[in-house]
């Protein structure tokens, strides 16, 4: 076995056979310095006779010559810059941080790629100068782990390979000879950076994992130090000597000469692997979240002997294995399908710039010249190939106006306070939905235009649509005479909700107007409030005003500015106010201010300019103008239409994403899975990303009495809106949809799990002790034919042989995959 083994090893210590000569890398080792050689050659490129040299200067009398031995060489150079490089991260305090570090460098023609991996081990000593047996991860087995990490159970290492200037990443192949010198160079320079961490540089890192390794501390007092050379190999073929305990012991014991009693205290570790990934997605047309579940039947170190495992007989059972490990890996892509269409409607974004008016961008041009004629017929030759049919638009359409649903379960989130979108089952929400399988935005502003058509027509026609707009699952009288009882009230939530976009308030209002012109525009008949005497309030006849949109409010407040003096501010702004006190007073003859505030639902009302309109409702009987904002159904409707129909291309992509985004949070917020940390951790760094982007301070309010005293602050009026940067919103979200699905998936894999604990896990750790009977026969259920009851073999086997050898633990680590054997083996011994 060990020959097979030194005949591969040998082979591969050649050439590869799949690298030409010229594209291996070789390094010159200590004391070969291309610089000397250039001053030794002549003319011609030939070498000089070293005797001839020598004569010729002793017949020069008074000449000699100095040859200068200093010149650092490519080696030694190598070796220095390495050691400045660690110096600089210890002194940076990057060493002690996990992760991975990367810098590189160049010497002479050729670029060095040094990297520093520092990954999260159980009961490791981070200090640069421990033994190495304390920088050794106690778990045998480390689950995503570097494979360096598994091979030689060092979680903290260094690496230093040659690299193309063009990707870094991919490290040139060496013959054994370079990579032993770049090893030694790299020893040097870690020794004198006084860190004491094992270094490796990559022979064949892309084809066959080969690597070369060292690791060496100096003796202290009491301690003649460590020296630890590590090696890799694998057999390239199949080698059935090679496939079990048995057979990898008795390489293990002639690659370290280990005599009867070190058979005897020799140790071994067994993992056994096995995999599922065939599953079916929850989510149609989509793939799985979860690319596969990973088994691990683990036992840890015994005696060798202990069990029987050769080439005819096993006794290693993995039902009987002493610990289950189970784990799912996801994805490099989980599917989104709720992020993908906020992605879809973001790269719009360049589009939308450029539309100053919807119903202006899809008027046709009129080209005032031939080039300009030729132009436009190209443009509109492309477009027709992104832009749907009539008949595909008018599906679209259709598609905005269908029934909310019955049950509407999701729940808010405090995070949407200033994203203002719409309703989650509202027109718009479904509007931006179909908008994110349209191919342009071109598309989008025409299905926008043919819904804002159907609206005003079915106004026109008086055939309401104040279900949709708002998302209830009520039939339309209903929920038409609720806005009526918001707009006649003037204590309760308002009929407009300044919490949604802009566009979703000019639908409400097109509500409110249908709402007045049937006759729905009353308070309820019955009112629990009470006056302070005793009585019960009666609802006063009051004009129904205008409800408050963001554009109204903004104009307001221009207005209020306009006025010159304060009175004349006090004066308009409180007409209305004064107007509902004195009918209050006419239906209520006994009330009191208070009552009135009550009823009111007034803020604010410490200002003393209450009680002077109370006072003076109280004097005059007279019932005074409402002022300016009597609701005119036909006059708010047109407006709020206008509006609709020329919104600019970043208010209708903002209006759309923010509907969209408020549509996905709550969905993912109420999913019942969602409790794990991960989950969890998840949801609440999109939420911060949601802040970030819509502070919760951005709805708008009315100015106050002490405002309308002193400075009133206006918002720009006719400005278009720009369009912020969404994209990490946008990536967090993914990240939270993406473990949301991780979740759902594990758990329809486990229907039986009732408590759901085991899929929860899986999702937060890396991997997942079994110790439930119960659990395990729902595992092999899962795994069927590819789990412990059904494979003839595992997918992976893997072995760690251990001893101590020589007053120094040796190890060697084996890996069968594929009838492929991989060896790694750590070889201590005194320092040099």
């Amino acid at each position: 076995c060990s020959a097979a083994m030194a005949q591969d090893a040998a082979e591969e210590d050649r050439v590869d056979p799949g690298v030409s000569s010229e594209q291996l890398v070789t390094i010159d080792g200590p004391g070969s310095d291309d610089s000397n050689h250039e001053e030794d050659e002549g003319d011609d490129g030939q070498w000089f006779d070293a005797e001839a040299e020598e004569e010729t200067i002793q017949d020069a009398e008074g000449v000699f010559e100095i040859r200068d031995f200093t010149t650092a060489s490519n080696f030694e150079r190598i070796g220095r810059k390495i050691e400045l490089l660690i110096k600089q991260w210890n002194a940076d305090g990057l060493l002690s941080e996990t992760g991975t570090r990367k810098e590189v460098f160049q010497q002479e023609k050729l670029m060095y790629l040094v990297a520093y991996h520092h990954e999260a081990a159980e009961d490791v000593d981070t200090s640069s100068s421990a033994p190495f047996s304390k920088l050794v991860d106690k778990i045998d087995f480390p689950a995503r782990a570097h494979k360096l990490h598994r091979w030689f159970g060092t979680p903290r290492f260094f690496m230093v390979s040659v690299v193309n200037s063009q990707d870094v990443d991919y490290p040139r192949p060496l013959d054994f000879d370079s990579a032993s010198t770049i090893l030694s160079a790299a020893t040097i320079g870690i020794a004198a950076a006084k860190i004491c961490l094992p270094v490796f540089v990559p022979i064949e890192a892309k084809r066959r994992h080969r690597y070369v390794g060292a690791y060496q501390r100096e003796g202290r007092e009491g301690d003649e130090g460590t020296r630890i050379m590590f090696e890799t190999d694998s057999t390239g073929h199949t080698d059935t000597s090679l496939e079990h305990m048995s057979g990898l012991f008795e390489l293990f014991a002639d690659r370290f000469q280990l005599d009867a009693d070190e058979r005897r205290r020799a140790t071994v570790a067994v993992r056994f692997t096995y995999l599922a990934d065939q599953f079916v997605s929850e989510v149609q047309g989509t793939e799985d979240p979860v690319e596969m579940l990973q088994l691990s039947c683990i036992w840890p170190p015994f005696p060798q002997g202990s069990f029987v495992d050769n080439d005819v007989y096993s006794e290693l059972d993995p039902r009987e294995a002493p610990y289950w490990k189970l784990r799912q890996i996801p994805r490099q892509d989980v599917p989104t399908p709720l992020t993908r269409i906020l992605w879809r409607l973001y790269r719009f974004r360049q589009e939308a710039a450029a539309v100053r008016s919807a119903a202006s961008h899809m008027a046709p041009a009129a080209p005032k010249s031939v080039t300009e004629t030729l132009r436009y017929a190209m443009q509109e030759s492309l477009e027709s190939v992104l832009i749907p049919s009539d008949e595909e638009v008018a599906g679209y359409v259709e598609k905005c106006f269908i029934d909310p649903p019955s049950e509407d379960d999701t729940v808010s989130v405090s995070a949407l306070d200033g994203v203002k979108g719409a309703p989650t089952w509202s027109l718009l929400t479904r509007l931006a939905s179909t908008a994110g399988d349209l191919k342009c935005f071109k598309a989008v502003v025409l299905l926008w235009t043919h819904v804002v058509a159907t609206i005003r027509h079915r106004w026109t026609v008086n055939d309401t649509f104040a279900r949709h707009v708002v998302g209830a699952d009520a039939p339309e009288e209903t929920v038409l005479r609720r806005i009526g009882e918001k707009l006649a009230s003037r204590g309760g939530p308002p009929a407009v909700s300044l919490n949604f976009c802009l566009a979703q308030q000019k639908l409400e209002i097109l509500c409110c107007g249908a709402a007045v012109a049937r006759g729905f525009a009353h308070p309820p008949d019955d009112l629990s409030q009470k006056l302070s005497s005793g009585g019960s309030v009666v609802p006063p006849k009051v004009s129904v005003w205008t409800p408050l949109t963001e554009d109204l409010i903004a104009e307001e407040r221009h207005t209020l500015k306009s006025l010159d003096t304060s009175e004349e501010r006090m004066e308009y702004f409180s007409s209305p106010i004064l107007h509902d006190m004195v009918a209050f007073r006419l239906s209520n003859p006994d009330s009191t201010m208070d009552d009135f505030l009550t009823w009111f639902g007034a803020q604010n009302v410490e200002d003393a300019h209450w009680g002077e309109l109370w006072q003076r409702a109280v004097n005059d009987s007279s019932l005074p103008s409402p002022g300016r904002r009597v609701l005119v159904p036909e006059v708010a409707g047109e407006m709020a239409l206008h509006y609709l129909e020329n919104l600019d291309g970043v208010s209708l992509l903002m209006t759309l994403l923010s509907a969209k985004l408020g549509y996905v949070v709550s969905t993912l917020a109420s999913h019942p899975l969602s409790g794990s940390s991960v989950v969890q951790a998840s949801r609440r760094a999109a939420e911060d990303a949601i802040r970030k982007v819509f502070p919760s301070d951005s709805v708008p309010a009315r100015p106050t009495f002490s405002e309308l005293r002193g400075s009133i602050e206006v918002p720009p009026l006719g400005e278009q809106a720009e369009m912020p940067d969404l994209s990490q919103c946008l990536d967090a979200i993914g990240v939270w949809e993406a473990n949301v699905r991780i979740a759902v998936s594990l758990a329809s894999k486990f229907p039986e799990e009732e408590d759901g604990s085991l899929c929860r896990s899986m999702v937060c750790d890396d991997e997942v002790p079994i110790y439930d009977s119960g659990q395990k026969r729902r595992i092999e259920k899962v795994l069927g034919s590819e789990g412990p009851a059904g494979a003839d073999k595992p997918f992976d086997r893997e072995y760690i042989f251990r001893v101590s050898h020589g007053g120094y633990n040796q190890r060697m680590y084996a890996d069968i995959r594929s009838g492929v054997t991989r060896l790694a083996v750590s070889r201590a011994t005194p320092p040099i």
